[in-house]
């Protein structure tokens, strides 16, 4: 049968060269690389039976090219797997002669969600899981000659309580949630290993000692020796013997330490030794680096590569394709994303809710981009966790943390995000900092944080972020987690061609992602927005920013890339440019200070207008006599920031006279709820502060050139009004001009 892509919707240049025959025909597995091994990738025949269907269809419906998900346009089917249905697959698999005296292990790079595995009409095993890989020994079910392999599959997507990320089925789909996978989604492979043979490697650096302790597991090595060699290119730096289960120190004579700017790898070689003769070898590489968190001398938390701190910028990657859905068309598909990235002065990338192939943490350990890696979260929607499916989801992450445990390039572990499937968040995060003490743990993504973890994460969407004050954040890094998300359609280049360009741009009110109409609107934008966020680095706890997203994602357009890859919505080198002024600190001079006095009012003053708010944004629209600049305020209290109560606005007002303009003036905000700031009587920025945020959060709103006149030489007025909450209320603002 003649294998065609279903060309529905938009697709990437990369997959018009997937064929056959060279389906990512890569070694999936950098970092365990042997000699035999042999692809199974290619065309399979597959069939849809009901659910019900516990013994291989007699006949099959077509073939499917594999790792393509069968949802995928790739996979040459492009049909729903649902919940009542059940996947088959099947292929006939020969082994080379050479491979005779030796174990056959078949590898799964990761189906979705339980698979099932027959050899020869044999159950050879079951796993279940969606994102991790995982393997079986098939070499008792095997017969000389020509052997049949087949695969069932059955994946309840968000009917139960499982590890999904964004998937959903079209028909519930609600939020930002994609296209659902179903079935192999990545490599399958064999692998002739010898009876005395390594299943497991793990690598930790020690850059404090010098030294790189690997742990080696696997089949009858009770009486072997276990060799570790090291290569600095081709020159041998290091070499020592020691035992499987034991851990064995490589020491590592001054180490060139792995770092964004210098992603230095050693090569590493691994021999089982037994009676003098070598049983097996493995090839594999590592990076010395260390993660932890300093201290700065503000007693600012910072996040430390190598002892040093490291301000960290990249995007949300939830590792969607138009072609392949989960899966990258190719290897040099996953190198585009990751060369672009480092094109355009990012130095890091959160995995979002799901996982890349292996291939692609190690492109990040090549080319060096740090990686926070989410865990895949359960259904956000109409479920709740049992014991099992928490039980399951741990089972899964613990595998997912072993598998990846090698990479230098990750570097935080993200346990939940924004409360989906959240549960039993103490115990887990201490689990995992226990589990892997080598890398910082963010508990909670955005939303529902419980105070724990290394990491303090906030969501926030509007044009000035907010972050925690350092004293709220107690002993934990400051980020923000998710930011940015502008919109841009480019026509022709939309998963549904319906999109059309639109706008909506209101940097005052701030009430949502903006949405421009040309590239030029949003490049100016946003080159505002990055010297907005370099006021934050300067006057803020801020350690990151993850702005989303890398790509727009079917019906989402708030991509730096279009979903095809072939559009980048501002010149990449341009991109490049605007970013790498994150790395180059402001300065700062003082208008209005933390020491300055203001006319403040915390009463019901009969003068005030009433205030309005606004149903999506609950801010004021007021405006009135009290924050004229001819109002007379001469009856209010006296006194300086912050300012505070527990049940009413707090007015604020302020006189400063200023010798000339200031340069690049902006508003230093550190409150517990929204606010409003005005000049001579205009409101400039109406200021959101989520509730599920810290306490107190800190941001900065830099004024556009265009609201530069409002600041004029001679006498100012500067008011600003904070709305009640549910907190205790505190405001303290200050005005600077940033040099």
């Amino acid at each position: 049968m003649s294998y065609n892509p279903v060309t529905k919707h938009i697709s990437t240049p990369f997959a018009e060269n997937v064929s056959p025959d060279n389906a990512l025909p890569e070694h999936p597995r950098p970092q365990m690389v042997r000699q035999h091994w042999q692809n199974l990738n290619g065309l399979w025949d597959y069939a849809l039976e009901p659910i019900g269907t516990t013994s291989a269809p007699d006949t099959y419906q077509g073939q499917i090219l594999v790792p393509f998900a069968i949802d995928a346009p790739l996979s040459g089917i492009m049909e729903i797997l649902r919940p009542n249905q059940r996947l088959w697959y099947r292929r006939s698999i020969t082994l080379p002669e050479t491979w005779a005296d030796k174990r056959i292990l078949l590898h799964f790079q990761a189906s979705d969600w339980e698979t099932s595995v027959y050899i020869n009409g044999e159950k050879a095993g079951q796993h279940r899981g969606g994102y991790d890989p995982f393997t079986f020994d098939i070499t008792d079910h095997l017969t000389d000659g020509e052997n049949e392999l087949t695969v069932s599959c059955w994946d309840a997507t968000e009917q139960q309580p499982q590890a999904l990320g964004k998937q959903i089925m079209p028909e519930n789909r609600q939020g930002f949630r994609y296209q659902p996978t179903g079935g192999i989604w990545q490599t399958v492979w064999l692998e002739a290993v010898p009876e005395q043979s390594i299943r497991t490697l793990r690598l930790t650096p020690d850059i404090d000692n010098g030294k790189i302790d690997i742990l080696v597991s696997g089949e009858n090595l009770k009486n072997c020796q276990i060799q570790t060699i090291a290569y600095d290119g081709n020159q041998q730096i290091a070499e020592t013997t020691g035992q499987a289960d034991r851990t064995i120190s490589l020491g590592i004579p001054n180490a060139k330490l792995w770092h964004p700017d210098h992603p230095f790898l050693y090569d590493l070689k691994v021999k089982v030794q037994h009676n003098g003769e070598t049983n097996d070898t493995i090839d594999s590489y590592f990076g010395m680096r260390k993660i932890a968190i300093g201290e700065d001398e503000n007693g600012i938390k910072r996040f430390l590569l190598n002892d040093q701190p490291i301000f960290q910028l990249g995007p949300l990657d939830q590792g969607y394709w138009p072609d392949g859905i989960l899966t990258p068309p190719s290897d040099e598909a996953i190198l585009f994303d990751l060369q672009y990235l480092k094109q355009i002065a990012c130095n890091m990338v959160r995995v979002h809710v799901k996982t890349h192939p292996d291939r692609w943490y190690y492109h990040c350990d090549r080319l060096g981009l740090l990686v926070w890696q989410d865990m895949v979260c359960m259904p956000k929607f109409g479920q709740s966790v049992s014991p099992e499916a928490a039980q399951q989801w741990k089972t899964e992450f613990d595998n997912i943390m072993d598998w990846l445990h090698n990479h230098p390039s990750v570097v935080q572990w993200i346990i939940f995000n924004e409360g989906w499937g959240q549960h039993d968040t103490e115990r887990l995060t201490d689990l995992i900092a226990q589990r892997d003490p080598s890398r910082l743990v963010t508990s909670a993504s955005g939303w529902a944080d419980m105070g724990t973890g290394d990491i303090y994460d906030i969501h926030d969407y509007t044009f000035y972020p907010a972050t925690a004050q350092q004293q709220c954040a107690n002993d934990r890094i400051v980020l923000l987690g998710e930011a940015g998300g502008f919109n841009l359609c480019i026509p022709g280049h939309t998963w549904y061609d319906h999109e059309e360009p639109s706008e909506h741009i209101d940097h005052i009110n701030d009430i949502t992602r903006p949405t421009y109409p040309t590239p030029r609107a949003m490049e100016d934008d946003y080159r505002f927005w990055v010297e907005n966020l370099r006021a934050m680095v300067g006057l803020t706890p801020l350690n990151g920013v993850v702005y989303t997203q890398i790509t727009d994602v079917e019906h989402e357009l708030n991509g730096w890339l279009t979903y095809d890859r072939k559009i980048s919505k501002i010149d990449p080198d341009e991109l490049g440019k605007i970013h790498a002024t994150l790395w180059d600190p402001p300065q700062f001079e003082t208008i209005i200070g933390p020491h300055t006095e203001w006319r403040y009012s915390m009463d019901d003053v009969s003068t005030l207008p009433a205030i309005h708010t606004s149903p999506r944004t609950n801010l004021p629209n007021c405006g009135g006599d009290w924050c004229q600049t001819r109002f007379d305020d001469s009856s209010w209290n006296a006194g300086k920031g912050p300012f505070g109560t527990s049940d009413a606005p707090i007015y604020l007002r302020t006189t400063i006279d200023l010798n000339q303009r200031p340069d690049k003036p902006l508003f230093y905000v550190a409150s517990s709820a929204d606010c409003q700031i005005f000049i001579s009587g205009q409101l400039i920025r109406s200021l959101r502060v989520r509730q599920h945020s810290a306490p107190i959060s800190e941001t900065c709103a830099l004024l556009h050139p265009d609201e530069f006149h409002l600041l004029t030489p001679g006498e100012n007025t500067i008011c600003a009004i904070l709305l009640p909450s549910q907190r205790p209320s505190y405001l303290s603002i200050q005005l600077l001009d940033m040099k």
